[in-house]
């Protein structure tokens, strides 16, 4: 399997997560979303009430602040495709801490395997 069709596979079981009590609590998934092959994974805290209302990573002030760090990158001459991607699941939660508290060891073992598959499509 591709790392596309790969991604695009964990994003749908993303979206359709309800393993933990997080998922009471959002109104949409964010699995991420970019370049499929960058070298570069941008991993942000969780997403706050702007990601969880559109489904995407990084829409909010500081994916904002995110977006002008790029461009003033991009207008030094350093080219940065990354992908992006929202911690804890893609769900959105009141308290950080608290989040993390709710996922089960079952996900975050899920979590580590599709990771670690990622990791060997892109390196081979």
């Amino acid at each position: 399997m591709g790392t596309e069709s790969l991604l695009n596979e964990v994003a749908a079981e993303v979206r359709d997560c309800v393993r933990c009590p997080l998922s009471r609590g959002r109104t949409r998934a964010v699995p991420g979303e970019g370049n499929p092959l960058t070298d570069v994974l941008l991993v942000g805290e969780g997403p706050g009430g702007r990601e969880d209302a559109t489904g995407r990573p990084f829409v909010g002030p500081a994916g904002q602040l995110l977006t002008e760090l790029l461009r003033a990158l991009r207008a030094e001459g350093v080219e940065m495709d990354a992908r992006h991607a929202d911690a804890v699941a893609g769900a959105l939660g009141n308290n950080i801490r608290s989040s993390i508290a709710q996922i089960d060891k079952a996900s975050a073992k899920e979590l580590k395997a599709g990771l670690e598959e990622a990791s060997e499509g892109l390196a081979g």
